[in-house]
């Protein structure tokens, strides 16, 4: 039997939850990144992003984000994000890519990039 009701205001709805059993915490939102991470927090191949919602008193609500996605293109920072709200609170997470997947170019010599100026003008 319910004997009250939690009610929580979030991303402008009104959502009222029953009071089954307490709750004291957040979800735990963890990103699962998956790809080639190179040197200084970047990655050097396609990214793969999903989050792993947990909560061992009350159930997950997902509010916003939280979907599995995959970076392919070079970036130097796109954040994702999760929102998940259980009865114990609302949780957010965020987390940078930073991809790099483009192969360097190298010149031998500085005349060599005098005439490559020189072709592209």
């Amino acid at each position: 039997m319910i004997h009250r009701s939690v009610f929580v205001f979030a991303l402008g709805f009104v959502f009222a939850l029953p009071l089954l059993a307490q709750d004291f915490t957040p979800p735990v939102l963890t990103p699962n990144i998956s790809g080639t991470a190179g040197n200084h927090g970047w990655y050097t191949s396609d990214v793969a992003v999903s989050w792993t919602m947990t909560d061992d008193e009350s159930d997950v609500i997902v509010l916003a984000g939280c979907e599995p996605l995959v970076v392919t293109n070079d970036t130097a920072g796109e954040t994702v994000f999760c929102s998940a709200l259980s009865l114990g609170g609302i949780a957010t997470s965020s987390y940078t890519i930073r991809r790099d997947a483009t192969a360097p170019v190298a010149l031998q010599h500085g005349l060599e990039l005098i005439r490559l100026a020189r072709t592209l003008l």
